[in-house]
């Protein structure tokens, strides 16, 4: 797991240092002022990451949202534990990161969709592996408009049956988000 937010973390840091010009000379003073042509609004952070609460190795069906219901982060607003569904409040360009594990002996796909249409999917599978238990993510950056929704979703037609998280290890499944810049 540790892997995992490590690669994501690395991305994001690559994505911002290659778009904005990050520079890591700069004193902490001028690193974080606006840059001449950033067009985001002092209130417009949005930023959520979801766990999945007490897991107890859910079957889920093909299509099935799959609603991520322990909020860690929620700021904005826009991510909706009841429906498992982001609604963007801004046009902008946004990141999106699905993180799973399968349940031991089992396979997953899952995805995450934008307005019921997939944007990328993840498989994890150990089907015949004795004691297997296989992780999984995929990750994308979107332009969204005001109002488009986001979301996980099974994707097999098979059941996607995740690992069982209990009280001490609630971060085998997980799905996060953020607004990165507004259009």
């Amino acid at each position: 797991m540790f892997h995992i937010i490590t690669i994501v973390v690395a991305i994001v840091a690559l994505i911002r240092d290659t778009i904005t010009g990050y520079d890591k000379d700069a004193t902490p003073e001028t690193r974080d002022m606006p840059s001449v042509g950033d067009t985001m609004p002092p209130d417009a952070g949005v930023a959520f990451s979801a766990h999945l609460a007490n897991a107890e190795a859910k079957v889920y069906q093909q299509g099935a949202l799959v609603l991520f219901d322990n909020i860690i982060t929620n700021y904005g607003n826009a991510y909706n534990k009841i429906t498992g569904s982001f609604t963007a409040p801004h046009r902008g360009l946004y990141f999106f990161t699905l993180y799973f594990m399968t349940a031991n002996n089992h396979s997953s796909l899952l995805g995450i969709f934008l307005n019921n249409e997939r944007l990328c999917t993840s498989y994890a599978g150990s089907i015949g592996a004795i004691g297997a238990y296989e992780i999984a993510s995929c990750t994308i950056m979107k332009e969204l408009q005001v109002g488009d929704v986001v979301n996980v979703k099974a994707v097999r037609h098979t059941p996607a049956k995740l690992f069982r998280s209990d009280q001490d290890m609630k971060n085998h499944h997980g799905f996060v988000g953020f607004l990165y810049k507004t259009l």
